[in-house]
């Protein structure tokens, strides 16, 4: 999020989830897997910002 200089909000929006999931990711210790951004949705994150044009080195 920092190298691509994006906030919680705008992930939230990318990824179409509600901004609390968001706030729980990135709360998310090693200690709470079950909490941990999943790795679909990290995936589906770089696509969506690829998709813009705008981060086209993510792949």
């Amino acid at each position: 999020m920092q190298d691509m200089h994006l906030n919680e909000a705008d992930v939230a929006r990318h990824l179409d989830v509600p901004l609390d999931v968001v706030n729980r990711w990135m709360m998310a210790t090693a200690d709470q897997p079950d909490s941990c951004m999943p790795e679909s949705e990290l995936r589906l994150l770089k696509f969506a910002l690829m998709s813009d044009n705008k981060r086209a080195h993510l792949f």
